[in-house]
């Protein structure tokens, strides 16, 4: 975490994955485009979309679940400063590579581990994130799922 991530907190941020155009839509690249995302009264996130909007952009509905899957920051970088979302994957200790999910059921996100040599790690255990290298995500890269997964 930088110094200023230090002082004013961990910044909640999301990205989100196009279903349509398979590609990664990250929080500086939407600023510019009617892509964003909304936090729900429910807590959880909603994709607005360009259908969402009327000629004078005023905003008049969104999609809960319509091309755009939203992934959290987990507020964790790897070993070489890169930000660490949900649904990433994590090489650690170039033995294993561990999945980033949430964990809907107490509000906090987990490593699973998914292949390699041995599952020695503690699913819960994200700080580990930071010794490890984020090595793509569940969308686009697919190859490195077990093929039950992918």
């Amino acid at each position: 975490m930088t110094t200023k991530e230090k002082q004013a907190g961990v910044q909640m941020k999301f990205r989100m994955w196009d279903k349509n155009e398979k590609v990664m839509i990250y929080a500086d690249e939407a600023k510019n485009s009617k892509n964003l995302l909304a936090i729900g009264l429910h807590g959880l996130p909603i994709a607005v979309d360009r259908d969402s909007f009327r000629k004078d952009d005023e905003i008049i509905g969104w999609n809960v679940d319509h091309y755009l899957i939203p992934m959290q920051f987990t507020g964790l970088h790897d070993k070489n400063g890169k930000e660490a979302y949900q649904d990433d994957l994590v090489n650690l200790f170039d033995r294993s590579i561990y999945h980033i999910e949430r964990d809907e059921n107490y509000a906090r996100f987990q490593l699973r581990w998914i292949s390699g040599q041995c599952e020695l790690i503690n699913i819960y255990d994200m700080s580990l994130i930071q010794y490890g290298e984020i090595v793509g995500n569940v969308y686009e890269n697919a190859n490195l799922l077990p093929e039950e997964q992918s």
